[in-house]
């Protein structure tokens, strides 16, 4: 598919950030691309990858994918570091205003 331009279009991995071009959406979605995956009751946005689908995530008991665990490891520490930077953003604000 090309817009009006003639440009292709491309989808972007919502985890890794690989981007993949393409000519029609029917090709993105028969070489593994999914839309979305859930953490808990939560939908995460894709779309994502087929490296990712296949290292990062794998199907929950209800036939949905979900985080694996090295991903949900992953994805703690990333958690964890935002929190830290954060906490010291609001206390360098704090000082910075004494």
């Amino acid at each position: 598919m090309t817009d009006d331009n003639g440009k292709q279009d491309s989808v972007t991995c919502a985890i890794c950030g690989h981007t993949q071009h393409y000519s029609d959406f029917e090709e993105i979605v028969g070489t593994g691309w999914i839309p979305s995956y859930w953490e808990e009751d939560d939908e995460c946005e894709g779309p994502v990858c087929p490296t990712c689908v296949q290292n990062r995530l794998k199907v929950g008991d209800d036939g949905e994918y979900e985080p694996n665990q090295s991903f949900l490891a992953e994805l703690a520490k990333l958690r964890q570091r935002k929190a830290e930077e954060n906490v010291v953003a609001i206390m360098r604000r704090w000082h910075g205003m004494r």
